[in-house]
């Protein structure tokens, strides 16, 4: 009789470990796919964006320019509502940071708000990017600038 329950406790305790292991790659599969999403929409309108600046500078943008611009923006805010669900603390920081940054870059584009710095705005890009492939477990193209700047890096 104790030989079956030590049998059915370890069967258990595998069958809980599998379980966890299941949910775990769930979530991560998931959380791919809203990073996945949001850095290629927040891309997207980056790139826009930046485009927008310059013929803005040449020229009047035109009105099918704006209207993409104010569809992306929609589209990477979408996005970002379910980041706040399931992204980590840093996660949402560096996507909030993106799209408040990106948004006062809009509004420049609007004629709204005074000229915004590009490379400022590429350094937001790469933050994001850089913190979603930390959350992934991928390294990042700048690993050691963002574990000196998070104060990640072991002493020397």
């Amino acid at each position: 009789m104790a030989r079956e329950d030590l049998r059915w406790k370890r069967e258990q305790e595998r069958l809980q470990a599998e379980r966890e292991h299941e949910l775990k790659a769930y979530w991560r599969n998931e959380r791919l796919r809203l990073y996945s999403s949001f850095s290629g929409l927040a891309q997207s309108w980056a790139n826009l964006l930046q485009d927008a600046i310059d013929d803005l500078q040449k020229d009047a943008l035109s009105e099918e320019t704006l209207a993409r611009l104010q569809e992306l923006h929609k589209r990477v805010r979408d996005s970002f509502d379910e980041i706040i669900l399931l992204g980590s603390p840093k996660t949402t920081d560096a996507c909030w940071l993106f799209l408040t940054e990106h948004e006062l870059a809009l509004r420049f584009v609007e004629g709204e708000s005074l000229k915004v710095n590009r490379q400022h705005l590429d350094g937001v890009c790469d933050q994001v990017l850089d913190t979603l492939r930390v959350e992934l477990g991928i390294e990042p193209h700048n690993l050691p600038a963002l574990l000196k700047k998070w104060d990640l890096l072991p002493p020397a």
